[in-house]
């Protein structure tokens, strides 16, 4: 497996086998690759090929290189490269450097779609809505509930729970519904059940039906918790009717 330190730094483009490159393409709406590294979604080079950031390149940050990059690696066919492009070149410096920071941080593909006017204010003010969205979430009370209760179970399972996992998990967790973050936060807060679903997770293949297969699982876990927790409440009534007879039994003989 390659180690991205040892690549020459004029090499701007990702290994396939670099073992922090990972895929997030079934995620919808989404840039196709990850950077486990750096924390960052990652463009396209000039040859098409998954590119290197800058952090990795030990270069320093070109924003106008990097944001361009981004915008190439754009999969959303209702969406315009050539025009986002157009309209990013016309974006101050300061809000140049906003977007390439929520489309890395996020993996939105804030751009300009076929049809809309391309000028600097239609990408001025979906950069400004995307991060305000982004702000949002990444302050909501819901996310840091989730977030610690994975540190919590960083020195449980350090093997199933790794950086590449627990990153993986929060991406998977924005594009959940209400009721399927509950589940998750539910399955996760039973050190129990964590360790089972991170083990059937890991062996999960992270291709195209990753989310479908993930939604499936939590489905299944969910459902096997609620037979055992109903399971559990029918042996309660059980002990609580024995305990009713016995006594009732107790005061009969007196």
């Amino acid at each position: 497996m390659i180690n991205p330190k040892d690549l020459p730094l004029e090499q701007t483009n990702c290994p396939l086998d670099c073992p922090f490159l990972s895929g997030r393409h079934f995620l919808p709406d989404i840039l196709p690759y990850f950077c486990d590294c750096f924390d960052v979604f990652l463009g396209v080079d000039a040859g098409e090929r998954t590119a290197r950031c800058f952090l990795c390149r030990l270069q320093p940050e070109n924003i106008v290189e990097e944001g361009l990059s981004l915008i190439s690696a754009y999969t959303l066919t209702h969406l315009s490269i050539s025009d986002t492009k157009e309209a990013f070149l016309q974006l101050s410096p300061f809000f140049q450097r906003m977007f390439v920071e929520v489309v890395k941080k996020t993996g939105r593909q804030v751009a300009i779609a076929y049809g809309e006017q391309v000028s600097a204010d239609t990408l001025m003010a979906e950069t400004l809505k995307e991060y305000k969205q982004a702000k949002d979430w990444l302050g909501s009370p819901e996310l840091k509930e989730f977030k610690g209760i994975l540190t919590g179970l960083g020195d449980f399972s350090p093997q199933l729970l790794t950086r590449q996992t627990k990153s993986l998990l929060e991406n998977l967790f924005q594009v959940l519904d209400k009721s399927e973050r509950a589940m998750l936060k539910n399955l996760m807060s039973s050190k129990g059940n964590a360790q089972a679903l991170l083990e059937q997770f890991k062996a999960i293949p992270k291709d195209m039906s990753l989310l479908k297969n993930f939604r499936h699982m939590l489905y299944e876990h969910d459902d096997r918790e609620k037979l055992r927790r109903l399971e559990q409440e029918r042996r309660r009534q059980m002990e609580r009717l024995n305990r009713v007879k016995q006594n009732t039994v107790g005061r009969g003989g007196r």
